[in-house]
């Protein structure tokens, strides 16, 4: 059977009861305000039998290094501030469990972005915190030169925890 687009919400999606043999659904949960619908709704649609693995982020446990720690941490609070569920990762297996869904299998990793990806992130961090006021344009300097020189000589860190569980309904 060839694939089909169609447009709907995490709520609400615009498919028959039971009418689905699998959902994966990767790093969407952290911009959902009420997950729990979105889980009913993959319940709703998702066939007896049929599998369903939600992966996200848990953005508290979000690493930057180098980097001022105090600069650091007020970034991380502002991102976790803007995000409607920063702590989305590890709420995946009771939210399943919950919507009456057997979890058969969970993981966790740590993303590490590569020097190329994460310089770009720093510097939007860095943005976001300017036009936000919760860092000073010196703050913003010194961190951008710090994640560059630590960049330039291999000595940088920029990472969050990714959550995976797959399950299936009963």
């Amino acid at each position: 059977t060839a694939a089909e687009f169609v447009e709907g919400t995490a709520a609400a999606l615009p498919l028959p009861d039971g009418s689905v043999d699998v959902v994966r659904c990767e790093r969407v949960f952290q911009h959902l305000d009420d997950p729990a619908a979105a889980t009913a709704e993959i319940a709703r649609v998702l066939r007896p039998g049929g599998r369903v693995c939600l992966i996200d982020s848990d953005w508290y446990t979000a690493i930057l290094h180098p980097g001022d720690p105090a600069v650091v941490a007020a970034l991380a609070e502002l991102m976790r501030a803007t995000t409607a569920n920063p702590g989305s990762g590890r709420l995946l297996r009771g939210l399943l469990v919950r919507a009456g869904f057997v979890v058969d299998d969970q993981a966790a990793t740590a993303v590490i972005w590569d020097a190329e990806t994460a310089t770009p992130l720093v510097g939007q961090m860095v943005a976001t915190g300017r036009a936000a006021g919760v860092i000073t344009a010196d703050q913003a300097e010194e961190l951008t030169a710090a994640v560059a020189h630590g960049v330039a000589t291999g000595d940088y860190h920029l990472s969050v925890t990714m959550f995976a569980v797959l399950a299936h309904r009963p």
